[in-house]
């Protein structure tokens, strides 16, 4: 797993999918265990650098969460 911003039931991030070499962006409804993905990141580098400017960008810097 990658980095992502959470709310209530929620989280916003990368993902990284078993047996995917690339990680996704996409929509965790936790409550539910459902991942929708919207896309797919070149590296993980690159899925670092997009969630640490959304969280820039939101105001939410030094809340998302690192799980890997």
């Amino acid at each position: 797993m990658g980095k992502f911003l959470i709310k209530g039931d929620f989280a916003i991030g990368s993902f990284q999918m078993p047996g995917r070499k690339k990680p996704y962006i996409g929509i965790l409804n936790r409550r539910k265990n459902e991942l929708v993905a919207y896309g797919q990141f070149l590296d993980q580098e690159s899925a670092d650098y997009f969630m640490e400017t959304l969280a820039d960008l939101t105001g939410a810097k030094g809340e998302w969460k690192d799980d890997g």
